[in-house]
């Protein structure tokens, strides 16, 4: 699969099985410079909590990649209200 964001413009995603755009919340960021590895730390958390491996995300539903799609984009959001660049102890314990 390949996911790519676009800033304000949304999250967009092409597998196999799904090509779908992702629209992220309308936010006045405090800083962007973390947004990204946010993000890519809540996408390798939803493909942890969903066992998702190689073989098995060729063939992810809409549904499953709606999912993980979510999780990343609000790790990164929330990157993007504070001037520390990355998620907070106190957002990170909602998702253990």
């Amino acid at each position: 699969p390949l996911i790519y964001t676009a800033n304000k413009d949304g999250v967009f995603l092409k597998s196999c099985s799904v090509d779908k755009h992702y629209p992220v919340p309308a936010i006045k960021p405090v800083s962007t410079v973390g947004a990204g590895d946010s993000f890519n730390a809540g996408l390798i958390w939803g493909v942890y909590k969903y066992a998702i491996d190689l073989i098995n995300a060729r063939q992810l539903k809409e549904e499953q990649w709606d999912q993980v799609m979510k999780i990343a984009t609000e790790f990164g959001t929330h990157s993007c209200l504070s001037f520390d660049n990355y998620i907070s102890c106190d957002f990170a314990s909602q998702f253990k």
